[in-house]
């Protein structure tokens, strides 16, 4: 099966774009065939674009006839900004509704809180539920706010598991609490499920041909990665810089 993967992969995102890298592998695991689309050009993916407002289901309508299924992230800025307006918005969400049903499966995956000015319930969001096969979202409160909205079948909608999921980026609630017991050995293992995560983002990565950045920084004891190279990177990039430039300018001086 052919999938359309639209969203954020690292090296930005934090762990939202993790997560998102994870379903690519996943999918690949099972033997899919995915191609990835970003809307920011450091990610790496096949391919990149505009896809605010009204630019997102243009895109996918044009890209529909060569994939069976799609994985689409609704994130802050994609498609909807906090001050798109509300024809603008309504427009949007109605237009991908028509876009998203031209796939033969849909999985849409929200962040938290769902990034969906005005809220979820509005007649305009209605036929883009529908068409979801299934609708992934972070929380058991984001679980209940999606039911509650027309268009929403129950059976469809999933709180992500904890190394697949969407994260939210306004905090991290996956650390203990210094007060509840074993906290050592919470502490520890919340370390390997977040190097876990990175891996399998390094291997996303690595498929989608982001040779040239290295690693993906990240730091284990916060909620978002840094996102610096290291001094390895940086060193490699000027070299190949001046490479560059040397070589230039001997061509020219042929």
């Amino acid at each position: 099966m052919r999938v359309l993967v639209v969203g954020t992969t690292p090296p930005p995102g934090g762990d939202s774009a993790i997560a998102l890298a994870g379903e690519v592998n996943r999918l690949r695991a099972l033997g899919d065939e995915v191609e990835v689309l970003s809307p920011d050009a450091r990610s790496a993916a096949h391919l990149h674009g505009h896809l605010s407002t009204l630019a997102l289901p243009l895109r996918l309508l044009r890209l529909a006839p060569r994939y069976d299924a799609l994985v689409l992230r609704i994130a802050t800025e994609m498609p909807l900004g906090e001050r798109t307006g509300r024809l603008m918005r309504a427009a949007t969400l109605s237009a991908l509704g028509v876009a998203t049903g031209r796939y033969g499966t849909v999985t849409l995956r929200l962040d938290s809180p769902i990034p969906i000015p005005g809220g979820v319930g509005g007649r305009a969001t209605a036929r883009l539920w529908r068409s979801a096969s299934q609708l992934v979202v972070a929380t058991e409160a984001d679980r209940r706010q999606l039911l509650r909205a027309p268009g929403v079948v129950a059976d469809r909608v999933k709180v992500a598991d904890t190394m697949s999921g969407v994260v939210t980026s306004r905090g991290d609630a996956s650390w203990p609490r210094a007060d509840e017991s074993d906290l050592r050995e919470r502490v520890l293992a919340e370390i390997r499920r977040r190097a876990q995560g990175e891996r399998r983002a390094n291997d996303a990565r690595v498929e989608l041909g982001a040779l040239d950045l290295g690693p993906r920084p990240g730091n284990p004891f916060g909620a978002v990665p840094t996102g610096k190279l290291s001094f390895y990177v940086m060193t490699k990039a000027s070299v190949r810089r001046v490479l560059r430039g040397f070589a230039r300018r001997v061509g020219r001086s042929r």
